[in-house]
Formats: C-alpha cells, sequence, structure tokens
C-alpha cells in the first residue's frame, strides 16, 4: 500500500500495480494497471502533463467533459498505446462522478456505481443515490434527484453503430418519478433512434422551462 501526498491535502491510502510488456520493437509499454482508489481530476493533471501517454482526441473529450470523482478498484487493460478509448478494456466502482454537457445529454453530478467497458459491449449500474442533472435548455434550475438507479447496457453493432439498453431507470424526488426502460440506436451516419417505454409522473412543474 502507499500514500499519496499532494500540496493542501492527501489520497486516501491506496496499491496498484502496472504491468509492462514488450511491442515489437522491444519498447516496454503498459499492458495492464490496477489501483484501489484514482481521484479523477488529479489523475488528469498527471496525464495531460505526460508525453505519449493520451491520443489527442482523448485529450479531447476529457477537456470537453472534465470529469470529477473517484474511481474505486480500478482494473485496466491496455490493447494499444497511446491510450485510446476504443482499445482498453476496464471495470471500476465509481463514486461523485461528474461531467459537463456533451452533446445531447445534461450535465451531471453526484454518480454513483459500477462500469464495465471494452471494445464491443459494456455495462453501467447506476446505484441508488442523490444526483444533478443540468441542462439550461430545459430546466430553469438544476434538477436533484433523492434515487437514481437501474443498468445501461450497451453494444457495438455493423458499420459501428452503438445499441444501448436502457433497464428498469428509476429516478425520484419530491417533485417527479420515472421509470423509463427501452433501447436507443446511434449511428455515425444516421439520426439516433429511440424505442422507450416509460412511466412519468411529475408533482409540481416550476421548473420546467
Amino acid at each position: 500500500k502507499i500514500a499519496i501526498v499532494l500540496p493542501g491535502h492527501s489520497w486516501p491510502e491506496t496499491n496498484f500495480y502496472l504491468v509492462l510488456a514488450p511491442d515489437k520493437t522491444g519498447v516496454l509499454l503498459p499492458s495492464a494497471f490496477q489501483t484501489g482508489c484514482m481521484n479523477l481530476q488529479e489523475i488528469q493533471q498527471f496525464l495531460f502533463a505526460s508525453q505519449g501517454i493520451l491520443r489527442d482526441h482523448v485529450k479531447q473529450l476529457l477537456s470537453t467533459l472534465q470529469p470529477t470523482g473517484d474511481v474505486i478498484d480500478l482494473s485496466v487493460t491496455f490493447n494499444q498505446f497511446p491510450i485510446d478509448l476504443a482499445h482498453i478494456s476496464f471495470t471500476s466502482h465509481f463514486s461523485e462522478l461528474g461531467f459537463l454537457a456533451w452533446h445531447h445529454m445534461p450535465r451531471m453530478k453526484h454518480l454513483t456505481g459500477t462500469i464495465q467497458w471494452d471494445e464491443n459491449h459494456g455495462k453501467l449500474q447506476l446505484m441508488q443515490h442523490r444526483a444533478l442533472f443540468s441542462d439550461p435548455d430545459v430546466f430553469d434550475q438544476p434538477i436533484a434527484f433523492d434515487e437514481l438507479s437501474g443498468n445501461v447496457y450497451w453494444r457495438v453493432g455493423s458499420d459501428g453503430v452503438r445499441i444501448v439498453d436502457l433497464d428498469s431507470i428509476v429516478a425520484k424526488n419530491q417533485d417527479l418519478a420515472l421509470y423509463t426502460q427501452g433501447t436507443l440506436i446511434l449511428s455515425p451516419k444516421h439520426s439516433p433512434v429511440a424505442d422507450l417505454h416509460a412511466i412519468f409522473t411529475l408533482a409540481e412543474a416550476n421548473q420546467v422551462a
């Protein structure tokens, strides 16, 4: 176990290991990494300051999303280097996860759950916990949920089409309750296609623009 001390604060005591393997030219490159706890903001500062670790489009995505929070029991396998999200596999718990708005997704904060990801499919499990959504185009104020739970599965189909299955997504607060499930089809060549079934109960609508 190690303790990482940074100016003004310290990370929780944690452990990690890194596996290096030679490429075709004999250069040692990371092939696997595991750690007990990692802060997303602080590890990004390290990755951005290091040369040759992240591909440019990954840096751009991280700069756009600006993810925050902690990942716990992270296990990563690298299938390509520099790091490309399309060529890694990982599993992790996450706590207090947040990121800025991206495409049609609202800004989110305080997410807790687990994630499994690889090149062809993945699973996101949201656990009951407070969460905050912000979308100025829809709501005058951020929307806080006392409960947000359910599973999101995704897989890659032909021609780069991504299929996202929503399984029993529940979002509740004192003003509303939402239960939804269904499928989203995201194509690089066509507009998204949604087949969703939802039960929506609204107590007060004073925050809807």
